[in-house]
Order: structure tokens, then C-alpha cells, then sequence
């Protein structure tokens, strides 16, 4: 297949108040045609910047149309000075979108077929626009990272909107945002940049901007901010989104970005519909841990209000931080840290959570724990006992640990010593009629992708041993035995796991690839008992919840 750098025809085409660079690039002629993909890049990007995933596409068999927005890349700039990203309205860029379309990509298509499309940051917030008026121009759609918010860098949302709405009133709507000159690609040096933590892709496209300056954009005018604020609001008032019928996977930043966690209310807020108020924003960790965040949420501290629980992500020391409840009176910022603790010492590999009622012994929510992939899969429940827990009968009590740090109430082995290749983790009342707190579930990330169930006691046990015996006869802490363990796919993918409440307990939601790496897919269980006298219990299918081309299990969230 010849590069795509090397087939590279700019394509002049006229879009109303801009002259646009478009190009389009033939899919690789040894693989079976699987039809035109729209690729739309982000703010301040270019065309030649996206050769590597252009080439990607080209050898799934994708021919590939792409364009520069108006105002950067090769497209007419909007302002004198050429570094500065400015559009008056975002219905220009909805012009450029139509403008691509009307002369590059239908005339790249056969009879009745339709694009599909690939869009990033702002590209997948315009393309989102355009659905909402033409949900039926592309037959799918992948938005990855799409710009649905503005990260305000820990001002307050409302202060940031007052200060752009009296510079565009001022008239200064081509002056810099404060502190975007700075990201000049010739002054920026990999260590002080946070788009990307690979230095090979960082100099490569350096070497880009170094060969073509006037291709280099920096960041931000008053004017943009305004417009990007308006279309946002826009495109999140209630029912707009709705009308969007086409096919949509959405991704966002796990690996390769500076960490951060956003936390929306679902509550109805201003007019806005639910999760569309932020409540929370914040960086957990340095900008340099770049293997991203597990999150999870559960009463911790003592309040009646939920607690966020970050984990770190490979890289760095793994850390669990415990964030207090978000107080509405300071919306978009960091919530005060209740706690932090290392559940593996000073291992490197990321932490993955879970949360719930586990343990009965504890009467509280614990956090549970695993390693990420590369170390031995050890999973660990903590709580943190803001009492003084009972002494066992014939022994001395032992002090409550602080309040603030947790103590490690069991731990257990799931898939042998052997195992690195990292899980997933679930909790829920799967079974709920069996009584007992809720399992423990975890799914193999590679391997087998096998997923077993644990449980602290239930009616399998005759009932969790808290109840079987005196206060003062047991410990504190429970004993989690295998209760279930199946495989649901048979392809070489690994699983990811979820639970989704039901009104008698919970049913259990896999995710996987089937044999070939052809199809990924979402699984619906339910745990059930094969007869009265049964320990252990069985999974039941119960059907296909979502299924896909793809090669990797998508990843899950539940309750």
C-alpha cells in the first residue's frame, strides 16, 4: 500500500467564507472494500497530522475523505494572526461539514451507500450537530473524546463565562485566550505539553510543524470560547441529543492523557437535562501519570452523601484517593480528600475498583481492589471502621485504625499466582433471593477471559457466618468463597464485567469477543441454584444486550 504522505493531493474546495483543504485517499487494494469513512479532526489540527490513522483506515479497507476546518491547517485562517484559532458562529464550521460532504464524499460513494465517519474533539462535536439536524447522513459513527465541555483548569464555570462574555463585548473577540500564546508548537517542549505522553508521535509531528510553520495553530481566542460556550449549551439542551437515531460508539481518554475526573449531577439543573451539570472536575494525580483513572463511588466517610474513589493508573505508585461529597456551592471543583492509601505498596501497576456492601461484619461500604495487568492478581476488600470494632472473645481489642486510613478486611486469589494479565471488578446482589451482602465479581482481562463470582455468606452457607454466631465469637472481616465460575466468550479478548439492578437482586453483564476477534459484544446472566441443596450456582444466559464489529470488549459501568 502506498503512504498515505506520499498520495497526499490537497483539494481546494469553497465553502461559504473560506476557501477549505480537503484531500481524499483510496482504500488499500489488497483487503475486501468495506466502504468510505469521514475522518474530522480537532481544534487547532491538520490533515498531515492524522497520516498514521489515515493508513489505518485505508487497510480495514476504508477509502478516507478528510478536510482542515476553516481557520486552521491549510484552510483560510480568520484572523491576521495565523496561530490564533477563531470562528465567529460554530454554523460556519456546520458549513464546511456540508461543504466536504456535498463535494467529496458523495461522489466517492456507490448507490445508496452511506459514510461512515471518525471524528475527534471538535470534529465529534460538529459532526454531533450535524446529526441533530441529518441523523440519517452516516450509517455509524465513532466520536472519540468528543467536546461536550470545556475544562476551566479549576476556575469556577460561572467566572470563566462572565470573563469571555465582557472581552467579546469589549470587541475583543480576536485577542488571546489567557495563556494560549504560550502553547505556540515552537515554544512547547514535550515535558511541558499534555496532549501526549509518546515522544516518537510529539517529535513527529514537530518535524511537521518545523517543515510547514504556517500549518502551526495555538490555541484559543476570546471569540472561539464564546462560540465553542454557545454551541455546547445548544447542543445539550433537553431533547436535542435525542433526535440522534444513528449508530454512535463514543470513547474517551483512558491512557495517554493527563489524568482527570468529571463528575455530572442527574439531576435535572438550569434548564439542563440530566448529567448535564457538572458537579465535579478535577486532576487526581500529576499531569505526567498518563495511564488513566479508575473511579467509583460509595458512602465512606461517615456522611449520608457519596464519596468519590479514584485509582491511579500504571506508572505510578498505586494509590487510592478518597474524595468528600461535592458541595453544590462549589460546583467544577475538587472535592476535599478524605483519605488516600496504597493497597500495593509501592507496585506500578495501577489499581482497579469496585464498590459496595461486601461484608456484613463491617456494616459499611468497602472498596475493592485488584491490580492492574503485569502483577500478580491479588484482590483486596477495604472499609474503613470509624468505630471501634468488638474485641473476639478471649482477646485483647485491638484500636480502631484512624478514620482516615482503612483497614484490609480479606483478600483472596482468584485465578492462581501465575495470573498478570489483570481483571475487571464488579459488585452486586446477583442472586439477591439467596440473601447475604453483595458478591464480588471478577473477569479475567486476557487469557481465558474466565469470570468467577465470590460471596462473604448467603442461604448457599446457611446464611453469612455474622449471623450463625455470637458477636463475640467472630472476627472482624468476612471469608469470601467462589460461588460461580464460567466462561461467556471464546475468543482470546478477556471480559469486562458490570451488574445492573433488578427489583429481586441483580443480573450480571459480560463483555467480550466471540472465537475469529470479529464480533464484540454485551451479554446479559443471571446466577441461579440448580437445586436446593446446590453451594455453588450456575449462570444462565439470558441474552444479547449489544453486539459489534470490533476485536476488543467494550468496557462497562453498572450499579
Amino acid at each position: 500500500m502506498i503512504p498515505a504522505a506520499t498520495l497526499f493531493d490537497p483539494l481546494p474546495i469553497k465553502a461559504v467564507g473560506a476557501t477549505l483543504r480537503a484531500a481524499r485517499f483510496p482504500a488499500a487494494p489488497d483487503v475486501a472494500y468495506r466502504g468510505v469513512c469521514v475522518l474530522l479532526n480537532g481544534q487547532t489540527e491538520f490533515i498531515e497530522k492524522y497520516f498514521e490513522v489515515i493508513d489505518e483506515l485505508r487497510g480495514r479497507g476504508f477509502q478516507v475523505a478528510t478536510m482542515d476546518w476553516r481557520g486552521q491547517g491549510g484552510s483560510t485562517r480568520m484572523t491576521l494572526d495565523s496561530r490564533k484559532s477563531f470562528v465567529g458562529d460554530f454554523s460556519e464550521y456546520d458549513e464546511d461539514l456540508d461543504t466536504l460532504l456535498n463535494w467529496i464524499v458523495t461522489p466517492m460513494l456507490a448507490a445508496g451507500e452511506k459514510p461512515v465517519a471518525l471524528a475527534h474533539s471538535m470534529g465529534a462535536h460538529n459532526l454531533l450537530r450535524l446529526l441533530t439536524r441529518r441523523p440519517s447522513s452516516f450509517a455509524w459513527a465513532v466520536l472519540n473524546a468528543p467536546m461536550i465541555a470545556i475544562s476551566f483548569r479549576g476556575q469556577r464555570e460561572f467566572l470563566v463565562r462572565a470573563i469571555t462574555g465582557y472581552h467579546t463585548w469589549r470587541g475583543k473577540h480576536a485577542d488571546w485566550v489567557w495563556g494560549m500564546e504560550a502553547r505556540d508548537p515552537h515554544k512547547v517542549t514535550f515535558a511541558g505539553q499534555i496532549v501526549t505522553s509518546d515522544p516518537q508521535r510529539f517529535e513527529r509531528t514537530q518535524i511537521l510543524l518545523r517543515e510547514h510553520p504556517d500549518l502551526r495553530q495555538a490555541g484559543a481566542t476570546w471569540g472561539w470560547l464564546a462560540a465553542a460556550l454557545r454551541s455546547m449549551d445548544w447542543l445539550r439542551k433537553p431533547g436535542r441529543v435525542e433526535t440522534i437515531t444513528t449508530p454512535l460508539l463514543i470513547v474517551g481518554a483512558g491512557k495517554d492523557h493527563a489524568p482527570e475526573v468529571v463528575a455530572y449531577t442527574g439531576a435535572v439543573r438550569g434548564g439542563k437535562g440530566a448529567f448535564g451539570t457538572e458537579i465535579a472536575r478535577f486532576a487526581p494525580f500529576a499531569p505526567e501519570a498518563r495511564g488513566g483513572v479508575s473511579v467509583a463511588a460509595a458512602q465512606i466517610d461517615g456522611t449520608p452523601f457519596d464519596n468519590l474513589i479514584v485509582g491511579s493508573g500504571p506508572g505510578i505508585p498505586s494509590e487510592v484517593k478518597v474524595y468528600g461529597a461535592v458541595s453544590p456551592s462549589s460546583a467544577g471543583a475538587a472535592p476535599p480528600i478524605f483519605a488516600t492509601f496504597k493497597p500495593y505498596g509501592d507496585d506500578r501497576s495501577g489499581v482497579t475498583l469496585a464498590t459496595g456492601f461486601v461484608d456484613f461484619s463491617t456494616g459499611r461500604e468497602s472498596i475493592v481492589t485488584a491490580p492492574g495487568p503485569g502483577s500478580p492478581v491479588e484482590v483486596k476488600v477495604f472499609a474503613f471502621p470509624l468505630f471501634r470494632p468488638i474485641g473476639k472473645a478471649g482477646q485483647s481489642v485491638t484500636p480502631a485504625a484512624g478514620s482516615d486510613q482503612p483497614v484490609n478486611t480479606a483478600s483472596f486469589v482468584p485465578f492462581g499466582n501465575d495470573y498478570r494479565g489483570g481483571v475487571s471488578l464488579a459488585t452486586g446482589w446477583l442472586a439477591g433471593t439467596l440473601g447475604g451482602a453483595k458478591r464480588i465479581v471478577v473477569g479475567e482481562l486476557a487469557g481465558n477471559g474466565s469470570v468467577k463470582i465470590y460471596s462473604s455468606g448467603s442461604a448457599l452457607d446457611a446464611g453469612p457466618a455474622i449471623y450463625l454466631q455470637s458477636p463475640m465469637h467472630h472476627g472482624h472481616g468476612a471469608h469470601f468463597r467462589e460461588i460461580a465460575d464460567f466462561r461467556p466468550f471464546d475468543g482470546p479478548a478477556g471480559t469486562r464485567v458490570a451488574t445492573t439492578s433488578t427489583t429481586t437482586g441483580a443480573n450480571l453483564l459480560v463483555s467480550g469477543v466471540a472465537s475469529g476477534g470479529a464480533e464484540s459484544s454485551v451479554l446479559k446472566y443471571e446466577l441461579a441454584r440448580a437445586n436446593p441443596r446446590a453451594t455453588t450456582l450456575q449462570a444462565v444466559r439470558l441474552g444479547q444486550v449489544w453486539s459489534s464489529k470490533g476485536s476488543q470488549p467494550p468496557s462497562l459501568g453498572g450499579d
